[in-house]
């Protein structure tokens, strides 16, 4: 018997206001309960299917761990980081999906760029289906954490990419 396995990966490059690299990083992430069955709700029992999807970041302050419960109304180990000068969180641009040797991956088409307002720390990212900063609507599907946190400076950028996987 095969088993199924969602995944995916946070690729993230910090840019000085010159354009010149400040640090680069990847993280796995994992999925979220409600991420999994809004997924087998949208697929296979013709529930109301989110078309667009956001990244947002995790602030290092008040972080004390991801959980698969985390929802998006609810996520007590962790809060939103909105110290970017955008007013909503990032679109992810999701390519088509392409299958090789029994994984099926869709990849970021172009990055999400933040561009920090403030001097920060961000501990990770997220995926969620609602735009708007600290939403508590839509479907938070993924969550993922830096090995050690990573800071801002006003006016650096940080560039996502992000890539799911079902095995």
């Amino acid at each position: 018997m095969n088993s199924s396995k969602a995944k995916g990966v946070f690729n993230v490059v910090c840019k000085n206001a010159d354009g010149s690299i400040a640090w680069s990083s990847q993280f796995q992430n994992g999925t979220t309960d409600e991420g999994r069955a809004y997924m087998h709700e949208a697929a296979f029992r013709a529930g109301t299917q989110d078309t667009i999807w956001y990244i947002g970041l995790i602030s290092s302050s008040s972080y004390s761990a991801l959980s698969t419960l985390d929802t998006s109304a609810s996520h007590s180990g962790w809060v939103e980081n909105t110290a970017y000068s955008e007013s909503t969180r990032r679109q992810w641009d999701a390519g088509s999906p392409v299958s090789s040797a029994g994984t099926t991956t869709v990849t970021s088409g172009t990055p999400a760029v933040f561009t920090a307002s403030a001097s920060t720390s961000v501990k990770g990212a997220f995926l969620s289906s609602a735009s708007a900063k600290n939403a508590t609507t839509g479907v938070l599907w993924a969550t993922g954490v830096f090995i050690s946190d990573q800071s801002l400076n006003v006016g650096q950028t940080l560039s996502i990419t992000y890539q799911t996987s079902l095995t």
